[in-house]
């Protein structure tokens, strides 16, 4: 369950690093209305990715300090995917929602749990 989780957590900050690189390109060539307000969430999201990816190296060499941050990004996740769904954007909240419900459930695992623990 471990190895499956890292994986995750390596597709999502795969993604936000993608989106950190999107928003950048809008910000530079798009002519947003507030140009350090773009670079901001754009910098913001590779920050995101950047600790995601951390997160998930520490996981992937079996620290078992990173298994809370994980946990929490995946509930932040959930929360904003829901927050999406409900304000009329499901298109959008979903695929947000689902690979951080696995994801959490796969941290919460107890075999993920037996794995940090070095059994």
């Amino acid at each position: 369950m471990l190895r499956v989780a890292v994986w995750l957590l390596f597709a999502q900050t795969a993604v936000l690093a993608l989106l950190a690189l999107v928003l950048w390109y809008f910000a530079i060539f798009r002519n947003p209305p507030n140009p350090s307000a773009s670079y901001g969430v754009a910098g913001y999201v590779l920050v995101m990715a950047i600790l995601l990816a951390l997160v998930g190296t520490a996981l992937a060499r079996r620290r078992r300090w990173g298994r809370a941050p994980a946990i929490v990004f995946q509930l932040l996740q959930v929360m904003l995917g829901m927050t999406l769904v409900t304000s009329g954007q499901p298109v959008l909240g979903l695929p947000l929602m689902l690979p951080a419900i696995v994801g959490a459930t796969l941290l919460f695992a107890p075999s993920t749990a037996d794995a940090l623990k070095g059994r």
